[in-house]
C-alpha cells in the first residue's frame, strides 16, 4: 500500500488506534493494528473483491454490484438537481403553494360577494333588484370557477 494510501486512511479514521503524533505528524506506531483497522474500515474494492471465505465474488454478484451503485448515484444525481432547483427558486414547497392560494382565493370571493352591498353604499340609487342582479351573477360566476378542473380553460 502507498504512502498515499495509508496517508488518506489515516485522515478518514480508518486508521486511529495504531496512530501516534510525532511533532504533529502522524506515524504508525504499530502495523500490524493498522492492518487489521485498515481492513476492519475499508470496503475492498468490487472488481478485486473475495466473500469472507476467501473465494472470489461470482460475476453476477459484480453485474448487481454496479447496477446498484449506478441507481444509487442516478439516485443522487436526481435529488441534487432538485436541490438545485430548490435553491435557485424553481421550485416551490406544494403543501406551502396550496396553502397561499387557498388563502388568495378565499380573499378574492369575500371581497366579491361584497361588491353589492359595497355598490349599494356607494350609490344609493341602486334598487334591491339591481343589487340582487350583482349578487346573483357574481355567485354564479364563483360556482362556475369553483366547479373547473384545474386543466380546463375558463370560459
Amino acid at each position: 500500500m502507498s504512502a498515499e494510501a495509508i496517508s488518506k486512511a489515516i485522515s478518514d479514521g480508518r486508521i486511529r488506534d495504531a496512530v501516534v503524533r510525532v511533532n504533529d505528524v502522524p506515524k504508525i506506531a504499530d502495523p500490524d493494528l493498522a492492518d487489521r483497522e485498515l481492513d476492519a474500515n475499508s470496503r475492498p474494492r468490487i472488481d478485486r473483491a473475495s466473500d469472507r471465505s476467501g473465494d472470489k465474488v461470482a460475476p453476477h454478484e459484480v453485474a448487481e454490484y454496479y447496477e446498484s451503485r449506478a441507481l444509487r448515484e442516478a439516485t443522487r444525481a436526481q435529488f441534487d438537481v432538485i436541490r438545485l432547483a430548490e435553491k435557485r427558486g424553481e421550485l416551490v414547497n406544494a403543501k406551502e403553494m396550496e396553502s397561499r392560494l387557498v388563502s388568495v382565493f378565499t380573499q378574492c370571493r369575500t371581497r366579491l360577494l361584497s361588491i353589492p352591498t359595497r355598490a349599494r353604499q356607494r350609490d344609493s340609487s341602486l334598487s334591491s333588484m339591481q343589487v340582487d342582479l350583482f349578487d346573483t351573477l357574481i355567485r354564479e360566476a364563483l360556482e362556475v370557477l369553483a366547479a373547473m378542473e384545474p386543466d380546463e380553460p375558463a370560459e
